[in-house]
């Protein structure tokens, strides 16, 4: 009589001592999730494989550093379909961990510009007010795209971007000065007087600051696409100023160069701190690539760019921007 009470208790407490397995088992799995560093999706198969191989990131990075000295972007063009490749990070994430990589080593090729005095930095300065300002809305634009529909538009804005490159300093390229540029342009900051001119530039502001205002309104605009751009997209915005002030402007190539890449530090770093609010950004990639990419703009700016052919640099950067490009599109199909 006594043995039925005696197993089903034994049974009862099996089963209570198997109850809190279930919450270890929770706890398990939500760590495991959380191996995953600041990005906007917890899938267990995507924080596996969120990092880039060592050997991809120096060679992506270091590539995206020499065509970032070299030509004034910030090197997303190489780094986002790169990440997209080898990563399977989502799209919002492959942006963030792209523009945050990028900040570093736009600050690096700055200086080395800046240092050689190829450096517009009144006009970077009036650009990085207005896209600071509308990062932060590229970002949340982003947030709500699904990663198919934002490849695409990153590809598009790319690839749009190419034939600009390709004819820049070429009779074809439409020029967006059709007569005398104004005498306050500011991209006339620093530069020797023309023929005929005796007044300095900053007496010529200071005499007619309303001018001022009027004539350099436009980079205001140019900045401010720039910065959605950066958000939206994960680029610097250095395509974008790169030919813009091209098409803009008759300042040395140098100088539109360093001038691009001033300007991309604060609206980059501005993106990589919207994009880290949004949990958008994988940092341990992002550092990887970055360091890399950082070596690259050095070595570059230091001792390559003023003795490569501007033809050359065309060529690569066109040719880069469109595959990367195509890379973008088809991931969206």
């Amino acid at each position: 009589m006594l043995r039925a009470p005696l197993r089903s208790s034994s049974a009862a407490a099996r089963a209570v001592a198997a109850r809190p397995l279930r919450p270890a088992v929770a706890a398990s799995s939500s760590l495991n999730a959380g191996k995953r560093i600041f990005c906007s999706t917890t899938k267990e198969n995507v924080s596996k494989s969120a990092k880039i191989p060592l050997s991809v990131g120096i060679a992506s990075g270091g590539v995206a550093g020499m065509i970032s000295a070299l030509t004034g972007v910030g090197g997303g063009i190489i780094l986002i379909p790169t990440l997209a490749k080898f990563t399977t990070l989502p799209q919002q994430a492959i942006n963030g961990t792209s523009i945050g990589a990028v900040t570093l080593s736009a600050s690096i090729g700055a200086w080395n510009h800046f240092e050689s005095g190829a450096c517009n930095y009144p006009l970077a300065f009036m650009t990085t007010i207005p896209a600071i300002i509308c990062t932060r809305y590229g970002v949340a634009t982003a947030q709500r795209l699904s990663s198919k529909r934002l490849s695409f538009v990153v590809g598009s804005a790319m690839l749009a971007c190419s034939p600009l490159i390709f004819l820049k300093n070429s009779p074809h390229f439409p020029k967006l000065n059709t007569g005398d540029q104004d005498p306050l342009d500011l991209q006339f900051y620093g530069q020797p007087l023309k023929e005929g001119q005796t007044v300095p530039y900053i007496e010529r502001v200071e005499r007619d600051i309303p001018g001022f205002a009027i004539a350099n309104a436009k980079y205001l605009v140019a900045g401010a696409f720039a910065g959605f751009i950066s958000g939206l997209c994960g680029l610097g915005g250095g395509i974008l100023m790169t030919a813009y002030l091209t098409a803009a402007s008759d300042m040395p190539q140098e100088h539109i160069i360093g001038t691009s890449l001033l300007s991309i530090v604060p609206t980059a770093a501005s993106s990589t701190y919207f994009n880290i609010k949004a949990k958008s950004i994988h940092i341990p990639t992002a550092i990887r690539v970055g360091g890399a990419l950082a070596v690259g703009v050095y070595v570059t700016s230091k001792y390559v760019t003023h003795s490569v052919p501007e033809d050359v640099l065309r060529g690569i950067l066109g040719t880069t921007l469109s595959a990367a490009a195509i890379v973008m599109m088809r991931r969206s199909l």
